[in-house]
């Protein structure tokens, strides 16, 4: 049996981990909310590193990020507008990052 030690994100007044997400490419983390593990799509979202959870859920705690990319005309090339919308419902002190422990075969 090999274990291997990842890192999720859990709140603490439910118990509940925020999940992998679901747009494309692995993007739109800061859209998630925190759902039973136990639900269909409800895996947690693991980390490689306790510093890659802590930085994905400062991101989360600032709001719902949106990327437009748009394009001036073909000699410029494209850019990026980025939006973040708070989401006043989180909540620092309810959330947790924590050590999981992965069991494979």
């Amino acid at each position: 049996m090999t274990v291997i030690n990842r890192w999720a994100i859990r709140q603490r007044s439910t118990g509940h981990y925020i999940p992998a997400p679901k747009g494309r490419g692995g993007r739109g983390g800061t859209h998630e909310e925190p759902c039973d593990p136990l639900s269909p799509g409800g895996e947690p979202r693991l980390f490689c590193t306790e510093h890659a959870a802590k930085v994905a859920l400062t991101c989360w705690l600032n709001g719902k990020v949106t990327v437009s990319i748009y394009s001036d005309d073909w000699i410029s090339g494209y850019g990026e507008s980025w939006h973040v919308e708070p989401v006043p419902s989180r909540n620092r002190d309810d959330m947790e990052v924590v050590a999981v422990r992965v069991e494979l075969p």
